[in-house]
């Protein structure tokens, strides 16, 4: 069930925190490897499974211009919570709260 919690975070972070603004602008988060994230309480109401942990997240923000090479920045997330919700086993939700750390 471990693994199965970290691709189902790993999901949801592609699919409610990876975006592209248009044909020059790109967002996404993620992580580098399974101890950036610590799993702090499970529960489970019927079949809601509900997975609170704390990670360290990179924010890649990615901005083609016409005649550059695309601008990358990365901010460090550091200590940001969030809670996974998982529906029968299959990604319901992702809620993230966290305040950004600039590199």
């Amino acid at each position: 069930m471990q693994n199965k919690i970290f691709d189902l975070i790993c999901e949801g972070l592609q699919k409610k925190y990876s975006i592209q603004t248009g044909p020059i602008q790109e967002m996404e988060i993620s992580f580098d490897n399974k101890n950036n994230i610590k799993i702090i309480k499970t529960s489970r109401k019927k079949k809601l499974i509900t997975v609170d942990f704390i990670a360290d997240l990179k924010e890649h923000k990615t901005i083609h211009t016409y005649y550059d090479e695309p601008v990358t920045t990365i901010t460090l997330l550091n200590k940001v919570q969030g809670t996974l919700f998982v529906n029968d086993n299959e990604y319901e939700d992702l809620i993230l709260e966290y305040e950004n750390e600039a590199i």
